[in-house]
């Protein structure tokens, strides 16, 4: 049946968190809902973790790992700390590359780059559905990037199905402010890859 045939499927959860200044309110809270959500994941799936952190560049990551060692990366730091620092046994490696994901100029948040960030780095298992989780209360800012543009998703040459789908979480008193070539909402990435959208104080 289908509970026991997901069961049986991989699954390979990223969380993409903004850990900039604006996050610090929603910092912990994050963190404890997605260390309680894994848990209970754990419980009846086939699944493993990762986790990127971005603010004007990739300031944190944990590659592929288990609900345990997810757990303790997040609750290492508290506040939007959790986030900002490197984990696992190739952390040294992760940090050495995350400036390959810098986008050039940027001093603002950058969910696109966190996604390629995990996206190239991260060791997802072969056949398992990737899926990501974005939290975040600003735009995407690409800087004029294309790479780094949430419309890069809008092609199936750049991103199809066995790519992954993007989920978004996002807390933001507004919804509706206009977008430009360098200011996008983050919530496209969810349209463009048959994701999910979460809107919340």
């Amino acid at each position: 049946d289908d509970v026991n045939s997901n069961a049986k499927a991989m699954n390979d959860f990223v969380f993409l968190v903004d850990n900039s200044g604006s996050m610090a309110d929603e910092a912990n809270a994050i963190a404890r809902d997605i260390i309680d959500w894994a848990k209970r994941l754990n419980q009846t799936l086939d699944v493993r973790f990762g986790c990127v952190g971005y603010d004007g560049e990739i300031t944190g990551a944990i590659n592929m790992t288990t609900y345990d060692n997810i757990a303790e990366y997040l609750n290492k730091y508290s506040g939007t700390n959790r986030t900002s620092h490197f984990g696992g046994d190739d952390s040294a490696y992760l940090n050495s590359k995350a400036d390959n994901y810098f986008v050039s100029s940027m001093s603002d948040e950058c969910g696109m780059a966190a996604l390629h960030c995990a996206n190239g780095l991260f060791d997802f298992r072969n056949g398992a559905n990737r899926i990501y989780v974005n939290f975040t209360d600003e735009y995407n800012y690409n800087d004029g990037e294309s790479k780094y543009s949430v419309y890069y998703l809008s092609s199936q040459y750049n991103w199809d199905t066995t790519s992954g789908t993007i989920h978004t979480v996002y807390s933001s008193l507004s919804t509706s402010t206009s977008e430009t070539t360098y200011y996008e909402k983050p919530w496209r990435m969810s349209e463009f890859t048959g994701g999910s959208i979460l809107y919340t104080s």
